[in-house]
């Protein structure tokens, strides 16, 4: 199966956004920056096995280059041989990508009121994503 993305409906925002910190602790990986608004957020991951940063060419077909996704059918997911995780890719225009394999995350900006994003798988019927590309 091919990689696809689809989008994950968050609280905040990456776009126009400066250059993340990324810290560890107590098991989580904490990503912080300020947005386009100049408001900080932060970003909690849960029980992380791996992340990257990604320097490339954004495909077009993709959509926002400024948006969250679920990474479908990963072939990083896949390569680690890891079960119940998911890879999520954080898009931050030009200045790259953050991809994350772990189990959840979830908004801890002051504003935010966000619960945990997919602790559980949720179901089919009730996904509320929508594929915006396969990759070839």
């Amino acid at each position: 199966m091919e990689e696809e993305l689809r989008t994950v409906g968050v609280g905040f925002s990456t776009a126009d956004a400066e250059f993340p910190k990324i810290t560890k602790q107590e098991g989580k990986v904490i990503l912080k920056y300020k947005d386009w608004r100049e408001e900080d957020i932060t970003v909690h991951f849960h029980n992380v096995i791996a992340i990257k940063w990604v320097y490339e060419e954004f495909d077009e077909r993709a959509g926002e280059r400024d948006d969250t996704y679920e990474v479908l059918n990963s072939k990083w997911l896949k390569a680690l041989n890891v079960k119940g995780k998911r890879h999520y890719k954080l898009c931050f225009n030009s200045i790259g990508d953050l991809d994350v394999i772990c189990d959840s995350f979830e908004d801890k900006s002051s504003k935010s009121q966000q619960s945990p994003i997919f602790l559980k798988k949720p179901a089919e019927k009730a996904s509320p994503w929508r594929p915006l590309w396969k990759k070839s």
